[in-house]
């Protein structure tokens, strides 16, 4: 692995709710508190994981510039991109650091050709060559690293004509056009069906080793992070809660939060054919989820966690417990 390829620093992001007029914009949601983690190049992982609402695709969003932070930065590949690089740095960080998006069905245009969806990324940020030939040889070329075969006859048709793993094949396709040093995928294989999903995790794999581009996986399913990530950051209420090695984490959860998501893993269960636990996690923000009724300063996750005790009271930072490892809470989990 290369050195650092991606940071962010202290990442803030409130939406305001209520009416404009109001002071103060309204009631906020906050979307990310002071997010702040870093990314290897050259095949590195990070799976960035936490239910809905806790602030993953914010921060996605936020490194791509979709989302402008209140405070906080984005560094690539050494420089500051977001928000002090100016349009230069936006460029330079959209055209290096490409994005999956988890529904393969609204992320592409349905009235374009595969050819002219894969080949756009190359017109936009003017790569794989000066002329329409040059692109179209790259254009190819990245539907066969995607196993979309035969690629000539794909690249033709419309994508009411594919399956959706085939759909999500072309996205991935898109995001390799430019040979982008960063992919992040949200959410990627959560709308395939179970044996699409493995190829697809097998898929992104091996192009993380051959091409060595690195992976920011976003996800809620730790089932599909243990498969292929390498180190984890959990994600509550717009925090960073729990970070460290994949498997240690997901092991040895050091945060009650972070237990609550492995407790929803599926295991193979011969009296449940489905192999599906029910656990339902609910966000700050969600209805009837917790956040409205936590005291300001107070750890987030309080009003469900099992072993919340008085010092909870102020919000906890995140802190080495060992091993490569940090949480945020006050009590030791598995220490």
């Amino acid at each position: 692995m290369a050195g650092e390829i991606l940071r962010v620093e202290g990442l803030t992001k409130t939406f305001r709710t209520g009416g404009f007029l109001r002071r103060g914009g309204g009631a906020g949601t906050r979307a990310a508190d002071g997010v702040s983690f870093s990314l290897g190049g050259g095949g590195d992982v990070l799976v960035l994981a936490g239910g809905s609402g806790s602030g993953k695709t914010t921060v996605a969003r936020m490194i791509l510039g979709a989302v402008a932070p209140d405070s906080g930065k984005v560094v690539f590949d050494g420089s500051e991109a977001i928000p002090g690089g100016g349009k230069e740095g936006l460029r330079r960080v959209r055209s290096q650091c490409q994005m999956i998006h988890q529904d393969p069905y609204d992320s592409i245009n349905p009235r374009m050709r595969v050819a002219q969806i894969v080949a756009e990324p190359l017109e936009i940020h003017r790569a794989g060559g000066g002329d329409a030939g040059a692109r179209r040889s790259r254009m190819l070329e990245a539907l066969r690293e995607a196993r979309l075969e035969p690629a000539e006859a794909i690249a033709s048709m419309h994508p009411h004509m594919l399956s959706g793993g085939q759909r999500q094949r072309v996205v991935l396709a898109r995001a390799l056009a430019v040979r982008p040093r960063v992919i992040i995928a949200d959410e990627p294989v959560s709308m395939l069906d179970v044996s699409i999903r493995a190829e697809m995790l097998g898929l992104m794999s091996e192009l993380r080793e051959s091409l060595s581009v690195s992976f920011l996986y976003i996800t809620h399913d730790l089932a599909t992070a243990r498969h292929f990530g390498k180190r984890i950051a959990v994600m509550y209420g717009g925090r960073i809660v729990e970070t460290g090695p994949v498997a240690d984490v997901l092991l040895r959860p050091r945060h009650p939060y972070t237990q609550a998501l492995t407790d929803a893993i599926p295991e193979p269960d011969p009296d449940n054919l489905h192999g599906r636990r029910t656990v339902r996690i609910l966000e700050p923000g969600a209805a009837g989820g917790p956040g409205a009724a936590t005291a300001a300063g107070a750890c987030r996750f309080m009003e469900r966690c099992p072993y919340a005790v008085d010092k909870c009271a102020a919000e906890p930072d995140l802190r080495d417990v060992g091993g490569d490892r940090a949480a945020a809470c006050h009590v030791e989990l598995g220490g």
